[in-house]
């Protein structure tokens, strides 16, 4: 009787067991296809960059923050184009929290302000452009792209503008801004053909219209400029990847991470490209890692960082994730999930020592 009931147990394990794990196998980390390039979390000069120096731009930024409040547009514009002289990964998606522009001012009401500026002043380039910056904060695509050409019309050379002009596709996710961005960004390079961040967008662009190949060109070449920024190798091993060149991905990804150690999106794709790849090791150590910097994420992080497990064999410490999640329902049937697989493994050990005592048995009377 005592045997029937352990063979039950196991069966209705195995039984929960196979149901779950169809559901691991579909449970992946994301490896960021949509067509938005580096975006993801927030919207997000020329010349070679010997180092990334993000303190000396985060000084340009606050003080362009404060010109800007003050009215004095021409000088934020100076500043804000100086940080992203320094710091190419200013005002990009996925950027430190403290480099982006206007942190901390109330947005709308410097909106009303600008507004009455270019109103008293049409012809102030500066004003116009950052009314635009103000506008793409807000998510007002449509506006900030019409402010930014309006400062262009002024002022052909001034690169803030250019910046916000070819990248209001990529920073939007507004499908009908896609050509208007890649025009602006042509236009943009044959003023300022040595400027990384300009092939970036170019790149972005492209891998956004399915052109890894090209998207790919454009990253080398701002690569070649500013070898010391992460983002262009991050996005370089997108379109390795999108090639099927995962060891080159790998590479790239490495280089990234190499460059800037806590750069999110590069450390969930070289998690996701590891498990896929059964190098289980390396992909939690990166999950791990995002544990430490995105800790608003844990549920999400724990989930994949179980699914990995469960994939390596792993199933107590998947179970064991899982059940950290703050979801209630996730935590108790992962809970109850560890207890049936508790049951079976010491039913089975039981099941497996009778086994080898009655073959014992036999053999003695043998």
């Amino acid at each position: 009787m005592k045997s029937h009931r352990i063979v039950a147990a196991s069966v209705v394990t195995l039984a929960v067991v196979s149901a779950l794990a169809p559901a691991f196998a579909q449970c992946r980390l994301p490896l960021m296809t949509h067509n938005i390039g580096e975006c993801g979390l927030h919207r997000s000069e020329i010349g070679k960059f010997s180092a990334i120096l993000p303190q000396t731009a985060r000084f340009y930024i606050k003080r362009g923050n404060e010109k800007a409040k003050a009215h004095d547009s021409a000088g934020a514009v100076q500043d804000f184009s100086e940080a992203i002289r320094i710091n190419p990964t200013v005002s990009r998606p996925n950027a430190s929290d403290n480099d982006y522009f206007f942190d901390g001012m109330d947005l709308s009401h410097l909106l009303a302000e600008y507004n009455q500026i270019v109103r008293d002043q049409p012809n102030n380039a500066a004003a116009w452009a950052i009314r635009g910056e103000i506008n793409y904060y807000l998510d007002n695509s449509h506006d900030g792209a019409i402010d930014f050409q309006k400062a262009l019309a002024l002022d052909p050379t001034m690169l803030l503008a250019r910046y916000g002009a070819a990248e209001q596709d990529i920073f939007t996710h507004d499908p009908c801004c896609s050509d208007l961005s890649a025009g602006s960004c042509e236009l943009a390079l044959l003023t300022y053909p040595n400027d990384a961040r300009l092939h970036l967008d170019k790149g972005n662009l492209a891998f956004s219209r399915n052109a890894p190949s090209v998207a790919k060109a454009e990253f080398e070449k701002a690569i070649a400029i500013s070898p010391n920024w992460s983002r262009p190798y991050y996005m370089l091993a997108r379109a390795h990847n999108e090639l099927g060149q995962r060891d080159l991905a790998l590479e790239s990804l490495n280089k990234a991470l190499k460059l800037d150690a806590d750069l999110r999106i590069a450390l969930q794709l070289r998690a996701s490209m590891n498990k896929d790849m059964k190098n289980y090791a390396a992909a939690i150590a990166d999950i791990d890692r995002l544990l430490t910097l995105e800790p608003d994420r844990r549920d999400w992080l724990y989930r994949e960082r179980g699914s990995v497990k469960w994939s390596a064999g792993d199933y107590i410490g998947s179970v064991f994730d899982l059940a950290q999640s703050r979801d209630v329902r996730i935590a108790v049937g992962s809970l109850l999930t560890l207890m049936l697989l508790i049951t079976s493994w010491t039913s089975t050990t039981i099941l497996i020592s009778g086994f080898e005592a009655l073959r014992r048995k036999l053999l003695f009377h043998e």
